[in-house]
């Protein structure tokens, strides 16, 4: 009896320590595995930080990259679940903290850089498309007329475009500073009657007059916050658009677009820099063309939030448009001035 105990006892303390080294060999490869999950997340952290680094030298650059190839943003989430009435998306969403960073200077660039862009290309395609269509099979005075005017006027539209967004942009700051001011000295003198307007227009905008009331007394204990609100509210004029960091912005945006203008608007000439103008040299600067429309109009679509696909092929549609009408044009001023008879 005593043995048949003694070994239970021990078949009991075998399986114990079976089970123990069982247990200890397994904590051992969670272990393994925890270290081998660190060391990977640790080498992926540091293959994304030396990845980026040679951005982060250029914050601006960073910007745009991250702004064009980063589709999961807070924002572009945002977005989607819009688009999917997905309620429940969307609450999660606000939930988190909001850690994507704000547009700002990368957005206006970029906007500028399309705007400049597309009006380049379309303004100096049509130039060459009319020469195409009044001089014919005249490869002579299509050359030449393609090379001279498509240039001069590439060069003095892209001036044109970058000063008028200088000058407007400056006008709009002046203004937004003096309607600031304004504000600010009916703030100073009479108070009560400023708060009188906001009562009556978050009235009229439905709210109830004690609770309009509440909200004004509230916001105009803070006169700065008050002036930023009664620009946006009665004027629908926004402050930050005339605060010190603005003031370099209008020289910055017409620059851009100057640069930006001339670039693809000498994408279409580009082909007849050689100096023949057949109808390979056409079809090639056509080529670029359709290229590069529909690669802003893909731009334009991923600003706005619209299929990349569908908007490039809408500007490249207009790409389209723009020159047939303009050869058809060239054509027929060409038939009514007798211009192929007279070269």
């Amino acid at each position: 009896m005593n043995t048949t105990s003694d070994s239970l006892l021990d078949h009991e303390n075998s399986d114990d320590g079976s089970s123990n080294a069982s247990h200890t060999s397994i904590q051992m490869n969670e272990g393994d595995k925890k270290e081998e999950l660190e060391s990977s997340h640790t080498s992926h952290s540091m293959l994304k930080k030396d990845t980026y680094v040679p951005l982060q030298k250029f914050s601006l650059v960073h910007r745009l990259v991250s702004r064009w190839t980063s589709p999961q943003g807070r924002s572009h989430q945002a977005r989607n679940a819009f688009h999917t009435r997905d309620a429940e998306t969307s609450r999660k969403i606000h939930e988190s903290p909001n850690e994507e960073p704000h547009g700002g200077v990368a957005s206006d660039y970029i906007k500028a850089i399309v705007f400049g862009a597309l009006d380049g290309i379309l303004t100096t395609f049509a130039i060459i498309t009319a020469a195409q269509g009044g001089y014919g099979d005249n490869e002579k005075a299509i050359s030449n007329t393609i090379l001279v005017l498509g240039f001069a006027n590439n060069l003095a539209d892209a001036f044109a475009m970058g000063f008028g967004e200088y000058m407007s942009s400056s006008a709009e700051i002046d203004h937004v500073r003096a309607e600031r001011r304004r504000e600010e000295w009916e703030v100073e003198t009479n108070i009560e009657g400023e708060k009188r307007e906001m009562i009556d227009l978050y009235v009229k905008k439905g709210l109830g007059e004690g609770d309009a009331r509440t909200v004004v007394d509230i916001i105009s204990k803070d006169k700065k916050l008050f002036v930023d609100i009664m620009m946006a509210e009665e004027l629908e004029l926004l402050s930050s658009d005339a605060d010190e960091s603005a003031s370099g912005r209008p020289i910055r945006q017409g620059i851009v677009i100057f640069v930006s203008f001339f670039l693809f608007g000498s994408i279409p000439l580009m082909a007849y820099v050689t100096g023949r103008a057949d109808n390979r040299t056409f079809g090639i600067s056509c080529a670029l063309v359709g290229v590069s429309l529909f690669f802003l109009g893909s731009v334009k679509g991923r600003l706005t939030n619209m299929n990349t696909i569908y908007a490039g092929m809408v500007m490249l549609f207009t790409g389209c448009v723009v020159a047939s009408i303009s050869y058809a044009i060239g054509a027929f001023c060409s038939y009514l001035f007798q211009i192929k008879d007279n070269i």
